[in-house]
């Protein structure tokens, strides 16, 4: 889940540099475009959290985490306004609550550490 949130993220701050670039109004261009760009910066870390879990490596869980709590902050904000808003903020909602679940269940939990979570001298996650 989490390398599909990263993708939609980092395709959404593409939209942002290409429209700003696109657009006939031109107004504000610099800090439009810049921003596109820092949404495709901010895109790239669930994108490797998401990678990380696939590749069972135990420090993707946080980040990931940390995206989905995210979503519910978005959701919240989306929620309180009007018109489209207000789906957008369903599926945040939902996408944020399911991350969190799937990512802190105990079947998840012991895929990552399945050795109980004891580390040996000199392992690295």
């Amino acid at each position: 889940m989490a390398v599909a949130q990263g993708l939609a993220i980092c395709l959404y701050g593409v939209y942002l540099v290409v429209t700003a670039v696109t657009s006939h109004t031109h107004s504000d261009l610099g800090s439009t475009a810049f921003g596109g760009g820092i949404v495709v910066v901010l895109g790239l870390l669930p994108l490797g959290a998401g990678r990380a879990l696939l590749r069972s490596k135990r420090w993707g869980r946080s980040p990931a985490v940390m995206m989905d709590t995210l979503c519910l902050a978005v959701a919240y904000v989306a929620l309180r306004g009007t018109g489209a808003d207000v789906p957008l903020g369903i599926a945040a909602a939902v996408f944020g609550v399911a991350g969190i679940a799937l990512l802190l269940n105990p079947k998840t939990t012991a895929a990552l550490w399945p050795d109980g979570g004891r580390q040996q001298p000199g392992d690295r996650a």
